[in-house]
């Protein structure tokens, strides 16, 4: 073998084993240029070995035409030295060789599928070489194939390969963007009929319901047909159900013009509402800084009373449902009620032991009882003392009041000259009604009496005259009857004058009295703005001392606090015992349901 052309090799060859010509089953290789025919092994080809070590062999040793020549060399060495060497292992060789190209190239063999199994390697000068098994086939050794399969990845990832990878994207993006296109004229057709769709759906929901009322009333003249009603019957109905119709109708209204109400009145709150906040906020912005912060410490002990209320008020609801539930249990089951009982029963007579030991503990002597009585009529003398102290401070306030108030009424008419004036000449009126319907009865009685006492004249007169003529007996003279008969008119005259009299006297008291009606409601009306008036200055007086006074509403923040305070103890106070009552009812039960 000439080794120096085995050394410029890039890959090593194979030779036939002599015991397969020989009719050996078992397939030998030996290793043509260092291993003796001695030393065979018989191994099954790794496809990866192969790869890894024709790679290595190519990055170890650069392409050159030094190289290609070798490489036919020791292939024309190889085919003269093995003359029974396959078709398929000169292939093979062929295939092995390093081939001018690209630098794409180098990495081919590397793309190889994965095998089971690597050979040995050969050290030959210097340069290692790996030795595989090739694979026997039925044409011999068969070369390596580049897989067709799996990511194409390149060594050398160059402007053209990052051109071709944008191209691929591009080109995925354009395709998913008809796609998406597709889809979205897909939608809004479907869109567009299902509009028509729903349009006539609305249409046939509306057609279907007027087409159930026609039914509906069909099926009701065919009822009544059916049960021989008489049209009077069905006019009668008919009529009932209009007039609830209306009542129903007219209720309906009442109700929207309540509701009406309820707005507006909802409104005026809101604006009353709003107005007060503005004036809450004025004040706030008129008040000094420290007072501002007081305010604001104020509010936000408020809003935490507020919500400490808020969760007494749930615990005290969630112990009302429970002592609720408890009773509805009490109320199921006798024992209970009996031990309830027994319980109320030692409540009183504990109460009673306890009012019976506080007698006996309070028990005095009679010295210390007289003293003690003593002692109290001192106390409650000097309570009366106070009281009228305050009493006469009250009076002399209301008094110095009064006179403000008669004051400020004072100001007031000279204020509203004019509404006086009117107010002063009604008064006139009412005095001047006043007066005559106060001697009205007595003008009445004078006026009735003087008639009374004309007619007793008249008939006096008439007696006279008869007894006159009884006694003369003869008529009298034509002067005599010219003068009664002058008499008797003027008479007359004075009886309808007196009639008279009375009847405009009557319709005059009549027209007074509406007049009197009249000012009377006009009076009532002008005491009603007057009171109005006076409780509008009284209440904005009182407005203008409360917010004038920091200090009052300071305290009286205070108070509201302390009383805040105070309930809440108060609740805790009475919610202790509850509690306690629970659970004692609740061991008890348990108890009992042990027992």
């Amino acid at each position: 073998m000439n080794m120096g052309k085995d050394e410029q090799e890039p890959h090593t060859h194979w030779k036939k084993d002599d015991g397969e010509s020989a009719g050996n089953e078992s397939p030998g290789f030996s290793i043509g240029e260092q291993t003796p025919p001695a030393k065979r092994e018989n191994r099954q080809v790794s496809r990866r070995a192969i790869a890894l070590s024709q790679g290595q062999n190519m990055h170890e040793r650069p392409y050159t035409q030094q190289s290609r020549s070798g490489t036919s060399d020791s292939r024309s060495g190889a085919s003269g030295r093995s003359s029974n060497r396959t078709l398929s292992a000169s292939v093979f060789a062929s295939r092995g060789s390093v081939l001018p190209g690209t630098a794409s190239r180098l990495t081919s063999a590397m793309r190889q599928s994965p095998v089971s199994r690597v050979g040995t390697t050969i050290s030959f000068a210097g340069t290692q070489v790996n030795v595989v098994d090739r694979p026997i086939t039925q044409q011999g050794l068969s070369g390596m194939r580049s897989s067709t399969r799996g990511p194409q990845m390149r060594q050398v990832q160059d402007k053209r390969y990052f051109e071709g990878l944008l191209q691929t994207k591009i080109r995925d993006l354009s395709n998913e963007i008809t796609r998406l296109g597709k889809e979205i004229e897909i939608q809004q057709q479907e869109q567009a009929v299902f509009l028509v769709y729903d349009k006539r759906v609305k249409e046939k929901a509306s057609e279907l319901t007027e087409l159930q009322g026609q039914l509906a009333d069909v099926n009701v003249v065919l009822d009544k047909i059916n049960t021989d009603t008489e049209k009077g019957e069905v006019d009668a109905e008919c009529q009932e159900l209009h007039t609830r119709n209306k009542q129903e109708s007219q209720h309906l209204e009442q109700l929207f013009a309540q509701c009406k109400q309820s707005e507006k009145h909802i409104q005026r709150l809101e604006m009353e509402i709003e107005q007060e906040r503005h004036m809450t906020d004025n004040l706030l912005q008129a008040m000094s800084p420290l007072h501002r912060e007081r305010y604001s410490e104020l509010q936000i002990t408020n809003e935490q009373l507020q919500q400490q209320m808020e969760t007494l008020q749930q615990q005290l609801d969630s112990i009302n449902a429970r002592k609720n539930a408890l009773e509805d249990q009490l109320a199921v089951s006798q024992t209970k009620q009996e031990a309830v009982r027994l319980h109320h029963k030692l409540q009183e007579a504990e109460a009673k032991k306890q009012t019976l030991l506080q007698e006996e503990k309070n028990h005095l002597t009679p010295v210390q009882e007289r003293e003690q009585l003593f002692q109290r009529v001192k106390h409650d003398n000097a309570e009366i003392a106070t009281m009228d102290r305050k009493i006469y401070e009250l009076k002399e306030l209301i008094y110095k009041k009064q006179e403000e108030l008669d004051q400020i009424e004072q100001d007031l008419d000279e204020s509203q000259s004019e509404r006086h004036q009117k107010y002063r000449e009604l008064r006139r009126r009412e005095e001047t009604m006043e007066q005559f319907l106060s001697s009205f009865e007595e003008s009445k009685n004078q006026e009735l009496t003087r008639i009374s006492q004309l007619e007793e004249q008249v008939i006096n007169a008439l007696h006279h005259i008869s007894k006159n003529l009884v006694h003369a007996g003869h008529l009298p003279s034509v002067d005599e009857f010219s003068l009664i008969k002058d008499n008797l008119t003027f008479k007359e005259g004075e009886l309808e004058k007196s009639k008279k009299t009375l009847e405009s006297l009557t319709k005059e008291q009549l027209q007074l009295q509406t007049s009197l009606e009249k000012i009377g409601a006009l009076e009532d009306k002008i005491k009603l703005e007057m009171e109005t008036l006076k409780e509008k200055m009284q209440s904005m007086t009182n407005e203008m001392t409360t917010l004038s006074d920091l200090e009052k509403l300071r305290k009286e923040a205070d108070v509201k606090t302390t009383q805040l305070e105070n309930e809440r103890k108060m609740l805790e106070e009475q919610n202790a015992p509850a509690l306690e009552a629970v659970r004692e009812m609740q061991n008890k039960y348990d108890t009992l349901k042990v027992s």
